[in-house]
């Protein structure tokens, strides 16, 4: 980030993986910036990956093609790919969506995108 330093620090955490009410959980999973704080946290983390590969599915998008994905619901993730810097590679935009905007003022600073320190 150019050795720009996030707001809350590079580590983030503790974070539960599950939490909101049992019939309507968030679910929170990230396995490359997650690590467990205790041995049996970091076996949860191996059975989460393990469970992702053996269910994912795969989308290859088309040219116009859209696809949300609620972070809060889904595990997902992207396949790498050998870039041709010809116009034609894959451009992924990170995006945000709410009803109130107020909720995100103090990390857009009058700009229409939240600064990457907050994010």
């Amino acid at each position: 980030m150019n050795n720009i330093e996030f707001i809350e620090g590079d580590i983030r955490g503790p974070i539960s993986i599950l939490s909101g009410p049992s019939d309507d959980p968030i679910f929170r999973f990230d396995q490359d910036l997650m690590f467990g704080i205790t041995e049996e946290a970091e076996e949860l983390k191996r059975d989460i990956i393990a469970i992702y590969y053996s269910h994912r599915k795969e989308h290859v998008l088309e040219p116009g093609d859209l696809i949300f994905v609620d972070n809060r619901r889904t595990v997902h993730g992207r396949s790498s790919f050998p870039a041709r810097y010809d116009s034609a590679d894959r451009f992924i935009i990170r995006s945000f969506v709410t009803f109130d905007l107020e909720k995100s003022a103090y990390a857009r600073q009058g700009s229409r995108m939240i600064l990457a320190k907050y994010s």
